[in-house]
């Protein structure tokens, strides 16, 4: 993406594989899986060679309804291809699935603000909102209205700093009004954390799959709108 204000357009390519079976592990597994076979690649695992890079994950590995599906975008495109054209074998644990049929789909996305319009999301993966700062600040909130607005906060700046990643320039406010949230304790790794289903409407546009919050490249907080 080029530097642009309040909006612009991002080319982002899903890749679906089509396993022998359903596909029983997270996107924890599907990134293990598909790192262990091709471990020259930094940008699958988000190292720049030298140590850990910050940016926003290039590429994203999600799992929904048992189907794993990995996103990409800007340098992580062509990697993206590359495995749809081998076909590796995903293995988690001691089983294998074997890749059995692959789609590969390029679209050009909208994202940031455009004007007064707004939209509708809800989560499809768990949205991982809070830090070991402001998960000790939530849960003293006794006031469900108060952790309503302290979440669209952390949603706002979560939208911000994917606008900053992409070198896209937010001038205009953004607005999030969450609707309703339901939380839950789950592992991430050998970590238990605090994930959100959330329903929520904002004037800010995200792309389908992008992931916002927290370990983004592993599936989490991924959004669908509601129409």
């Amino acid at each position: 993406m080029i530097r642009a204000t309040n909006n612009s357009q991002i080319h982002t390519r899903v890749l679906r594989l089509y396993t022998d079976k359903p596909f029983q592990g997270y996107g924890s597994d599907l990134r293990r899986a598909i790192t262990s076979q091709f471990k020259d690649n930094p940008v699958l695992h988000n190292h720049n060679g030298i140590g850990f890079d910050y940016q926003s994950p290039r590429v994203r590995y999600i799992v929904i309804e048992h189907l794993p599906r990995l996103l990409s975008f800007e340098n992580g495109l062509d990697i993206v291809e590359q495995i749809y054209k081998e076909k590796p074998c995903l293995k988690v644990g001691y089983t294998v699935y074997t890749v059995t049929g692959t789609e590969l789909e390029d679209r050009i996305e909208d994202i940031g603000i455009f004007g007064r319009v707004t939209y509708k999301y809800s989560s499809i993966t768990p949205w991982l909102a809070l830090n070991e700062k402001n998960y000790t600040t939530f849960m003293k909130m006794s006031s469900l209205q108060k952790r309503k607005a302290f979440l669209s906060k952390i949603l706002v700046g979560n939208f911000l700093s994917l606008s900053k990643n992409l070198s896209l320039e937010i001038q205009d406010r953004v607005n999030v009004t969450l609707h309703n949230f339901t939380e839950f304790d789950l592992k991430a790794g050998p970590i238990l954390m605090l994930g959100f289903k959330v329903n929520f409407e904002t004037n800010y546009k995200l792309p389908h799959f992008i992931g916002v919050g927290k370990l983004v490249s592993k599936g989490f907080g991924v959004m669908k709108m509601v129409l």
